[in-house]
């Protein structure tokens, strides 16, 4: 570890280190996924009625994917640092998860307000989602069902009643693994951008820099490469923790 190399060497070293481990996070580790997005055309019809513990909204969807990692809620009231009840149920109508979500301070009105969920459902099988405002009354709105364009849409139920015409306004994130093609568009995005900063580190080492490609230890080289792996581990893992550091994100 205290053999010594030039410092343009260590430069392409720590950066085809990164990128590998990069990639070795997306395959064949599978730790980095890919984030898709279920949503409809968006257009509103009208604004729901007041929605709290009395009257709550339940919205009927499709799983589209088999890790629902969040779903996003079109809310029309100004809710900043106010708390929202949220509950999903399979199919059978058997409660599954559920959170209480303080709506973050710097989210704008109307707008969606993203409420992180990470839980495993079944593609292509009925859930439903129920919200209510626990602390503020609650305004979503409503789109066509028969012209949203989405078929994760179903109807939904507000304060007891039916409406097969209508749904809240949502998007649905699912974290998904990355397709085999963009696997290969990736890895060779990869070598393309090695290639680069190797050819680019020659130039300038050998042009502009020479004075400066001192030698620099192997051990220096990997701390180089791990510090900023070790810091991006634990800033994700705090992230995981600690759902207040997530309220940015509505």
């Amino acid at each position: 570890m205290n053999q010594k190399i030039k410092l343009s060497q260590g430069i392409k070293y720590g950066i085809i280190g990164l990128s590998l481990l990069v990639f070795f996070l997306i395959w064949p580790l599978g730790l980095w996924q890919n984030t898709e997005i279920s949503k409809s055309r968006e257009v509103q019809l009208e604004e729901s009625g007041p929605i709290n513990v009395e009257n709550n909204a339940t919205q009927v969807f499709l799983a589209e994917g088999n890790e629902l990692k969040a779903i996003k809620l079109y809310v029309l009231n100004e809710m900043q640092s106010q708390t929202i009840t949220f509950r999903i149920y399979d199919g059978a109508y058997r409660q599954i998860w559920e959170t209480l979500y303080v709506v973050g301070k710097n989210v704008k009105f109307p707008g969606f307000v993203k409420i992180p969920i990470g839980i495993q459902v079944e593609k292509g099988q009925l859930y439903f989602y129920t919200v209510e405002g626990l602390t503020e009354d609650l305004y979503v709105a409503y789109e066509e069902t028969a012209t949203s364009g989405s078929i994760a849409n179903g109807g939904m139920l507000y304060g007891g009643q039916e409406f097969t015409d209508r749904n809240i306004i949502s998007r649905f994130l699912y974290k998904e693994p990355f397709s085999g093609w963009m696997i290969l568009g990736i890895g060779i995005a990869f070598i393309i951008f090695n290639v680069a900063i190797c050819l680019a580190t020659d130039y300038l080492f050998s042009k502009k820099l020479q004075t400066k490609d001192e030698e620099v230890t192997i051990q220096r080289v990997v701390q180089c490469v791990l510090n900023p792996l070790l810091a991006g581990g634990t800033i994700c893992a705090l992230w995981s923790v600690f759902p207040g550091l997530r309220q940015r994100e509505g």
